[in-house]
This record gives structure tokens, C-alpha cells and sequence, in this order.
């Protein structure tokens, strides 16, 4: 652990840069391979004499050398609060993740979590969501974030789960190639992986550093889950979220994700 005197941009800096040195302490585990190598195969080798080597192949592979921290990133980091939020985001745990696009979820969508009446659906939204989001949707999201229903189609479809992928059988399996999404993101039922998108974009039009990390760790798919709901003009085109929003959702994550809130430096 760093010491607490060093700056807040110093240590977003530093760990920026433990990921790009070692990948497989971020990345999602079922996009580490290097094809045509899968990440099961691979992983021996992560882990042996040699495991440096391949820790910079697959950070090459994944693109993440090309994120090492220039100028202007390192300005942001010290002279813009929202840059330092999004590269504390795309950085975090898994978990921090999960719960910030849980609780951005039920405040985007909270139109079709108050229309689910079905007893499947509230069941989904329960495992799915949790609890302490759904509250979100119902008591604070019309008040605090009304902005972000903009997003909510009301399409029913928002909470069906997606179907398996199909498996690859015999001599096509062989050559492994780094899937689009993580299966962790991929198996979400829409709700959460239309939030996966929103996040996503808020993140790169803040930052486009630590846009293309998310990217490297949950795969480049994740650009195309932003919901066209909400976007119109030179956003729509560019497929981008526009700054008062990204202002709105950056409000909501740091006052529902604690690790991510502004009094912690």
C-alpha cells in the first residue's frame, strides 16, 4: 500500500501502470489468452519462469501499452476531478463494478423496473440487480437522477436474460480468439449490460485512456451496448454520452459506491 501523503493522481498513475505490467490482475480471466493459445492454455505459462514475458505479450495484445499514461492524461489527473473518477472506475475491482452498474441500472431503467409486474421478472431483478438498487429505482432515481431514464425504451426485452453462447465443436476450437464481451458481462441479463454500455461511454468521453482499459478487461463489445435512447445530434452520430449526463452519472456512482466517493482520497 502506497503512503497516504502521495497524491491522488500520483497513485491512479501507479496503478495504471500495475496493470499494464500485469494484466491478469484486471483483465477478466476468459479474455487472457493469446491466440491461438485460449487462456487455460496459456495460464501455465503466465504463471512460470517466463510469466513476465507473456504478461507483456498479452498487455501488448490487448493494447495497454499504447495507454501508458502521456501528458495530458497525467494534467487531467491533477487538475480534473472527473478524470481521476474515470480512471478510478475502469481500474477498480470487479466488484466496485458490479456495484455501480447495479445501482446505474435501476436509476436509468427504473420506468421498466416499476412496470415488471411479472413474478419471473421481479425475481430476475432481485438476483440480478439486488435490493439495495431496486430501492434506488423506486425511492431516489425520479428524484435525484431523472435525467437518465432518457435511456429507458420501457422495452420489455430489458429483462430477458440472454441465451448460452453457442459452443465451438471440434477443429474451430482450436484456434482460440479473444471473445468481444467477458462471459461475465455477456451472460447479464440486458438491463445490466445496456448499463455495462452506459457506464462504458461515460467513462471514454471523460477520458479515452481509461475508456480502452475497460475495454482491454471486459472486451471491445462493450462499445456497443450503449442504448440509442437518449442520444440525439452530434452525440447520437458519434455514439458518445455528452458531458451534463456523464456529469449526472459520475453524481450517482459516487454517492452509491463508496470507494468511488470523493471525501475517500
Amino acid at each position: 500500500m502506497m503512503p497516504p501523503g502521495i497524491p491522488r493522481s500520483v497513485r491512479l498513475q501507479c496503478s495504471l501502470a500495475a496493470a499494464i505490467t500485469n494484466p491478469a490482475s484486471l483483465v477478466a480471466s476468459d479474455l487472457q489468452g493469446l491466440s491461438p493459445w485460449d487462456p487455460d492454455r496459456l495460464k501455465p505459462f503466465r504463471d512460470g519462469p517466463n510469466g513476465d514475458l507473456v504478461a507483456r505479450a498479452l498487455a501488448a495484445d490487448l493494447g495497454l501499452h499504447d495507454l501508458a499514461a502521456g501528458d495530458s492524461l497525467a494534467v487531467g489527473l491533477r487538475t480534473k476531478e472527473d478524470v481521476r473518477l474515470a480512471l478510478q472506475i475502469a481500474i477498480a475491482p470487479a466488484s466496485e463494478l458490479r456495484a455501480g452498474v447495479r445501482q446505474l441500472a435501476a436509476a436509468t431503467f427504473r420506468k421498466t423496473i416499476g412496470n415488471a409486474v411479472r413474478k419471473a421478472d421481479r425475481m430476475m431483478l432481485s438476483e440480478h440487480v439486488g435490493e439495495e438498487a431496486l430501492l434506488t429505482a423506486t425511492r431516489q432515481a425520479e428524484t435525484f437522477w431523472p435525467s437518465l431514464s432518457v435511456y429507458d425504451t420501457l422495452d420489455p426485452g430489458l429483462l430477458a436474460a440472454p441465451q448460452e453462447p453457442a459452443q465451438a465443436h471440434g477443429e474451430a476450437a482450436a484456434a482460440w480468439s479473444r471473445p468481444r464481451l467477458s462471459r461475465e458481462i455477456a451472460l447479464l441479463p440486458a438491463i445490466l449490460r445496456q448499463a455495462w454500455g452506459i457506464l462504458h461511454a461515460c467513462v471514454d468521453a471523460t477520458d479515452k485512456t481509461s475508456g480502452a482499459m475497460l475495454r482491454a478487461r471486459f472486451g471491445a463489445g462493450l462499445a456497443d451496448l450503449l442504448p440509442a435512447g437518449g442520444l440525439r445530434g452530434p452525440a447520437a452520430a458519434a455514439r458518445s454520452i455528452p458531458a451534463p449526463q456523464c456529469a449526472v452519472i459520475f453524481n450517482l456512482l459516487q454517492r452509491k459506491v463508496p470507494a468511488w466517493s470523493t471525501s475517500i482520497d
